[in-house]
């Protein structure tokens, strides 16, 4: 059976996020447009017409007929090299099969490297109750009402792996924005109300389904990379369930097919992946290398850290039933640092003021930062 979500005559599959589950060695295989059987070596992965999450109500199917990719330009400007902050990981073992679990050495830099949270979000909606895809778009200005409130500064990937691998340094509290699957709600909820706030955030697109039902146009992918406050990167193309598991062949071409696309249409790198559904293998994550990604991310708890393998990053899933307080205690418990109250610009101090999120007494004056 197809997916929930999926429309097996585009060939994208069911586009809500399931937790991760424990890596799997069967080499079961899908076949284009169809789902094999779940491993049953896997028990604790749900199957994928399971419910375990509940799909966005907007309807994240696709249209029954969906477009081809996008043509690439036959002329199109050079993308340029990454900034020299940007430095290739080293070379690994050749052949190219390290055990991605033990690696270490990614980056030049000897300093320590901050932790960085990154925060995983995916629909937004306008009324209704949110849960772990849907998030309204009352909740999520709330979000990052209180994040900026309380001093948190949201960077790009690019800029932390130039803090990880050159020591580059970054802005107090930092934090990484993120929507997986490239909604059209991105657009017309989200990217408003980043803007009103200053923030950054990086949306991983699957490249099939951009133009579809409920998805961002090429158009809308353009303006929101222009503007500089989304940065749109790769999700595959397919949002294959199988994706970690398919010959060499099909694994190639998601990964280069979704990257040439979402070039062509930003003219900017495309050098971050997002695992569909958070799941992973060596082969996937050597291709990855192999194709000249830099970090890619999981679905699997925690926090980024300099420790950790830049392939497997994890996140933090943000429940769109949390409030802004609570998703702040939620990255304080990650990072070990607690924040205290910095103010609003006094306009949104002013609605700020009757509601439970803001400290009592507290000025719209800076304080400073304390450490657990």
């Amino acid at each position: 059976a197809a997916l929930p979500g999926g429309d097996p005559g585009t060939g994208v599959q069911g586009l809500g996020e399931l937790p991760e589950g424990p890596s799997s060695t069967s080499s079961a295989i899908s076949t284009p447009g169809a789902v094999a059987a779940p491993d049953p070596s896997v028990p604790s992965e749900p199957s994928p017409s399971g419910t375990a999450l509940p799909l966005p109500s907007q309807g994240p199917s696709l249209a029954p007929t969906a477009a081809p990719l996008p043509a690439s330009p036959t002329s199109s400007p050079s993308l340029g090299s990454p900034a020299p902050s940007a430095t290739p990981a080293p070379p690994l073992s050749t052949p190219l099969s390290p055990d991605i679990r033990a690696k270490t050495g990614w980056y030049k830099s000897t300093a320590v490297g901050s932790k960085v949270p990154i925060l995983m979000y995916h629909n937004l909606i306008k009324a209704g109750e949110g849960d772990g895809l849907n998030v309204t778009g009352k909740v999520f200005a709330n979000h990052m009402q209180i994040l900026k409130a309380y001093g948190y500064n949201a960077i790009t990937f690019e800029e932390l792996y130039a803090h990880y691998m050159d020591g580059a340094s970054l802005p107090p509290n930092p934090v990484i924005i993120t929507f997986d699957d490239g909604y059209k709600s991105n657009y017309t909820m989200a990217y408003p109300i980043l803007k009103k706030y200053g923030f950054k955030a990086c949306v991983f697109v699957i490249s099939k389904a951009i133009g579809n039902n409920n998805y961002m146009s090429a158009a809308e992918i353009k303006e929101v990379s222009d503007s500089g406050i989304i940065d749109i990167q790769a999700h595959s193309v397919t949002h294959d369930y199988y994706l970690s598991k398919m010959k060499k062949s099909r694994l190639v071409n998601e990964l280069s097919e979704c990257k040439k696309t979402l070039e062509g249409i930003t003219k900017k790198p495309v050098r971050i992946f997002c695992y569909p559904y958070g799941k992973h293998s060596e082969a996937l994550v050597n291709e990855l290398f192999n194709q000249g990604y830099v970090i890619s991310v999981t679905t699997k708890y925690g926090c980024a850290s300099k420790k950790l393998n830049p392939y497997l990053l994890p996140r933090l899933r943000v429940d769109g039933r949390e409030s802004g307080s609570a998703l702040k205690s939620s990255i304080e418990h990650l990072t070990g640092i607690h924040t205290k109250y910095v103010g609003l610009p006094d306009s949104e101090a002013a609605s700020t003021s009757a509601g439970s999120d803001r400290p009592p007494n507290s000025s719209t004056t800076p304080s400073s930062i304390q450490t657990k």
